[in-house]
């Protein structure tokens, strides 16, 4: 399986994110510098590979310097300049087009296209990978750097789920988001607001750290 999905993954995807900009560790490929905002795509194998076939998902996920800043001393843990994906602002993972797709008896009854992706030749692998590296090219990458701007990831965030493409899901509250991710800016009218809701709902760990960064701009 892991020989199979790293030769698909040379053929024309490791090209077309190098091109884009994106660095590679292993499976997994990030677009902005150590330690910067970045943005990242990870190949996950599936345990449900076997039997000559290769089954995997994307994993995506947005990581502002900033919010991870506010994770390690939320968390008092280290801070990476290379974080698993896992510690994103935004993750999510890419849907797999139906023609690519490992779906469940359930799944090809409704149509509905899975989080897995799956081939299991040479041929389907080349046509996995032309689907991935399009989808990456078009929707992913463009959308992960546009979104490194923390006003233009705060207007995502606020868009009805239809409207956020490769991002549907946000787990984080928008006066959290606001907080923090313009903690460095400032004092404004929108992080004031954003404070005063979060005491108002009695989260005041992420008021601390928001006025003792505001308090050294």
């Amino acid at each position: 399986m892991a020989n199979a999905m790293d030769a698909m993954l040379a053929r024309d995807f490791q090209p077309a994110v190098k091109a884009l900009g994106f660095r590679r560790t292993g499976r997994t490929y990030r677009l902005g510098a150590k330690g910067q905002d970045q943005g990242v795509i990870n190949l996950q194998g599936s345990s449900g590979s076997g039997f000559g076939a290769t089954i995997f998902y994307v994993n995506l996920a947005l990581m502002p310097r900033i919010w991870l800043e506010f994770g390690s001393w939320f968390s008092n843990s280290a801070l990476k300049d290379d974080p698993d994906e896992v510690f994103g602002v935004l993750r999510n993972r890419l849907l797999a087009p139906i023609d690519v797709a490992a779906r469940s008896r359930g799944d090809s009854l409704t149509g509905i296209p899975s989080q897995q992706w799956r081939f299991s030749n040479d041929e389907e692998a080349e046509h996995c990978g032309r689907r991935l590296t399009m989808l990456v090219e078009r929707d992913v990458a463009p959308l992960l750097d546009e979104l490194r701007d923390p006003v233009k990831l705060l207007d995502f965030v606020v868009r009805p789920e239809a409207e956020r493409g490769v991002f549907r899901e946000i787990e984080p509250g928008p006066e959290v988001l606001t907080a923090v991710l313009l903690a460095d800016s400032g004092p404004s009218e929108r992080v004031d607001s954003a404070l005063k809701k979060l005491r108002l709902q009695g989260i005041d760990r992420v008021v601390e750290w928001v006025e003792m960064r505001l308090s050294r701009t």
